[in-house]
């Protein structure tokens, strides 16, 4: 269905709207499976510039004579980390397959995992490696920070403190976990303030409730918002656990809302996925109080919006 209501189907409009895009991609066996979509396309006749393909721990489709018939009629990127068996499985063990299209390499020590094929490892390292990107898009003046304050017209202006413990522990593939969830908070808070985003909550000579209700007022703010992010390695063993706290608070330091919810790391579950199930329960629960939080980007007609 297009946007005006009119059922076409997918190669129609691609070709008939000059700014429609298809970006495909998938995992492992989805990354073949998106591949050989974008082949079909294209012999359709829809320019491959349209339909990018990106994939993650993809199969090799074809051999060399495949490879060199169609491997430049798509835009392949394909990302694989650097011990994942399955990108070179069948030309290692079948023979005659040939991978065709860019190479990124996600660099990880086995020692850290020894199997990483699991789509958790490339969705960790896949966000680790946007904010790398982003910060090296900032100082080269492509792009702008995220701002850290947004006021909006007859909404409650919400001061930011996120945290953790100063011995937070993490894997050297881990993304910034705080900088991902305030860039999330960012986005449902119509009006926001970011006090501190790299808050050590432990320390109460700095970190005192009443001391951030004191700067929050000063600012002008009508809530506090706490966000709390730890990560612990369960004994000696490869095993993590991941939490998140959320606390809401009035301007005179009154609770009014609180939640923690927390998740255990797992080959199928990793740091992202584990950090989005518990922002999206906690981001809910105060949705459920408050209907002028977002669950989506909206932007309202008429707002005045002032970025700093």
């Amino acid at each position: 269905m297009s946007g005006a209501g009119i059922n076409k189907d997918m190669a129609t409009i691609l070709r008939d709207d000059p700014d429609a895009v298809l970006l495909l991609t998938g995992h492992s066996l989805g990354g073949a499976a998106a591949t050989l979509f974008a082949e079909r396309l294209v012999s359709m006749g829809i320019p491959k510039e349209k339909v990018p393909v990106i994939t993650f721990g993809a199969p090799a489709i074809g051999n060399s004579a495949f490879a060199m018939a169609y491997g430049d009629k798509i835009d392949l990127l394909r990302i694989k980390t650097s011990h994942d068996p399955i990108p070179g499985g069948l030309q290692t063990f079948v023979g005659g397959f040939k991978q065709f299209g860019k190479e990124k390499v996600f660099n990880l020590s086995s020692r850290f995992a020894d199997y990483q094929h699991p789509v958790s490892y490339y969705f960790d390292l896949a966000v680790k490696n946007y904010y790398e990107a982003y910060d090296r898009a900032i100082e080269a003046g492509i792009l702008k920070e995220q701002p850290d304050k947004k006021i909006t017209n007859k909404e409650p202006l919400v001061a930011i403190v996120v945290g953790a413990p100063r011995n937070i522990q993490s894997r050297p593939f881990t993304p910034n976990i705080k900088r991902f969830i305030l860039d999330e908070y960012r986005t449902v808070l119509p009006s926001y303030i970011v006090l501190e985003n790299n808050a050590d909550l432990y320390d109460s000579t700095k970190y005192d409730l009443g001391q951030i209700a004191e700067d929050a007022r000063t600012v002008g703010a009508d809530y506090i918002l706490i966000l709390e992010i730890d990560s612990k390695r369960l004994a000696q063993e490869d095993k993590w656990y991941l939490s998140m706290n959320q606390a809401m608070f009035n301007i005179d330091g009154g609770l009014v809302s609180l939640s923690s919810y927390g998740r255990r790391l797992t080959y199928d579950q990793g740091v992202m996925q584990c950090t989005i199930s518990n922002l999206e329960k906690c981001r809910n629960e105060l949705k459920e109080k408050f209907d002028w939080i977002h669950t989506k980007i909206e932007q309202k007609q008429g707002a005045n919006i002032e970025d700093n």
